[in-house]
């Protein structure tokens, strides 16, 4: 399986000292996906990645300076957890990111349990990443777990809606903070 992902971000940053808003392409990635193995209720895969980002990368701050390109090498696990009256399941996934320039490279844990009543998807979802801590002088180092819940509509076969939130749980060298977004998903 291949997949992609283009993220437009606008970042709003307060402090008592100082405010700004910005808007860019805040990250892109290629993903090829190999499965392990499917069973009726259970599944696995390895997942490699070409990334890309600015400094509004998802989880940073404007003015961050980023090395803006890596790769990533990921497990995910996926499971049932029950099927009626209506789909119940959970996804682990791990990964390695490796970034090429001044940027700490990232160990990466995310945790999700999804709920689906027909063409409803309701996600809840614990992200972490945690650096390696081998950054250039400036470069981004930060530690940050965050948690997410959003609501997918699935129009059709092809096309879903999301929306959703996500707020920071805790962090180091990071200033905590909350987000909305909203996205589309196209299957092709």
């Amino acid at each position: 399986m291949t997949a992609g992902k283009l993220v437009y971000s606008t970042a709003i940053t307060e402090t008592p000292d100082f405010s700004s808003t910005r808007s860019a392409i805040g990250e892109a990635n290629f993903q090829i996906q190999r499965q392990l193995f499917y069973k009726e209720h259970s599944a696995a895969a390895v997942q490699f990645a070409g990334l890309w980002s600015s400094s509004l990368e998802d989880g940073s701050r404007a003015g961050t300076l980023s090395s803006n390109w890596g790769g990533e090498i990921r497990a995910l696990y996926g499971r049932d957890i029950i099927l009626k009256p209506f789909k119940i399941f959970s996804t682990i996934e791990a990964g390695y990111q490796r970034r090429f320039g001044g940027d700490a490279d990232r160990a990466r844990i995310d945790a999700l349990i999804g709920i689906e009543p027909g063409r409803w998807l309701f996600l809840v979802e614990a992200q972490s990443t945690i650096s390696i801590r081998n950054n250039e002088f400036g470069f981004q180092d930060f530690d940050l777990v965050k948690g997410q819940a959003s609501v997918v509509w699935n129009a059709s076969k092809r096309w879903s809606f999301v929306i959703g939130a996500r707020k920071d749980l805790a962090a180091r060298n990071y200033p905590p903070g909350a987000g909305v977004f909203v996205g589309v998903w196209s299957k092709f």
